[in-house]
């Protein structure tokens, strides 16, 4: 926290590190933001399969969708 007894070069140092520890997560924020959107893609081209088989055998498996939905689950947690 700071204090009114700190100088100014204690005070930048804090700010430089707050600084970097918000860069730091921000990328972190962002690699999981991209694995999300890999997921949510593969998701949705896996719902496609699914709804064009309709029963026809060429989609993916119930099981397989209920694979799916549990990864989906579990990243969503």
């Amino acid at each position: 926290m700071l204090t009114s007894h700190q100088n100014p070069h204690q005070l930048a140092t804090l700010l430089d590190n707050k600084i970097d520890a918000l860069l730091v997560r921000y990328d972190i924020i962002k690699s999981e933001n991209e694995m999300l959107r890999s997921e949510l893609e593969r998701a949705q081209y896996e719902i496609a399969q699914l709804r064009q088989s309709q029963g026809e055998g060429d989609g993916i498996s119930a099981y397989e969708a209920q694979l799916l939905i549990d990864k989906l689950t579990a990243v969503l947690a």
